[in-house]
């Protein structure tokens, strides 16, 4: 036997049920794209000339020290975001920043033992890509194969 509710918990439940997805859809495109609020990111990346190769000029990962990470937006036709990794002197990362979990968006951790955290229910990713607390504990990044060649750095998309 199901249980009766009245017309004012009807409403109410109906009236919740309606908002979420709005609520929802303002809060994500709040967000924004991943980044470092760097305006130069618009000219980050030429093609590298054969078709999932994009090319990251020297300039732009040269500063950075091993353990260091950047939220970068490639200027590809989809603007895709990556974090980039130094792992060592000579060898870098890229991760896609999207929660293998529900496709939240991994934020970079101030951490240096930590890549990011999903700005969607908080899970967080070791520097392998790897999610180690919350919902996408055990999941990985979906990582990119970066090369160098002469003086950039290939990333295969």
């Amino acid at each position: 036997m199901q249980k009766e509710i009245t017309r004012k918990e009807f409403l109410k439940k109906t009236i919740c049920l309606a908002a979420c997805p709005l609520l929802f859809n303002t809060f994500v495109s709040s967000c924004g794209p991943v980044g470092d609020g760097d305006s130069t990111n618009d000219e980050l990346v030429t093609p590298g000339g054969s078709g999932n190769l994009l090319r990251i000029e020297q300039s732009h990962y040269s500063d950075m020290k091993v353990g260091d990470k950047k939220a970068l937006t490639l200027s590809d036709k989809k603007n895709t975001e990556i974090i980039l990794v130094k792992s060592s002197e000579k060898e870098f990362k890229a991760f896609r920043p999207v929660c293998p979990h529900q496709g939240g968006t991994i934020d970079i951790s101030s951490n240096q033992e930590e890549l990011g955290f999903c700005l969607f229910h908080g899970a967080r990713f070791n520097m392998s890509g790897k999610g180690t607390v919350g919902l996408a504990t055990g999941k990985s990044l979906l990582t990119y194969t970066v090369t160098h060649k002469d003086d950039h750095l290939l990333v295969n998309i």
